[in-house]
């Protein structure tokens, strides 16, 4: 769920993004987020995406085939999609829509 939030905040941005602006948005240490940054830059060869990194910089999407890229973004959200699901069906009690984003960083 995390690595479709860390792809929507790369799309939604034209400049650098630094690792502490996505530690401190999902709230995980520096390793959690290299090492999900790490397996979109293995993923990202054949998934129609570059993920560029500068030092001083940050990390930035350049996008070398919108098809992929939407492809895979949908498929990232099929998962997520599916996750919540079963967290539904799997819960023992009501479910609100605060818990969902909570849990979900809807």
């Amino acid at each position: 769920m995390r690595l479709y939030s860390i792809m929507n905040d790369f799309v939604s941005e034209s400049d650098y993004i630094t690792l502490d602006f996505f530690v401190k948005k999902y709230g995980v240490s520096k390793r959690t987020i290299q090492n999900d940054l790490s397996y979109l830059i293995q993923l990202s060869k054949d998934k129609g995406f570059y993920i560029n990194f500068r030092r001083g910089y940050g990390y930035i999407l350049e996008v070398n085939d919108f098809k992929k890229l939407k492809r895979f973004m949908d498929s990232l959200n099929s998962q997520r999609i599916q996750a919540i699901g079963f967290y539904l069906v799997m819960s023992d009690a009501y479910v609100t829509m605060d818990q969902l984003a909570e849990e979900y960083r809807l």
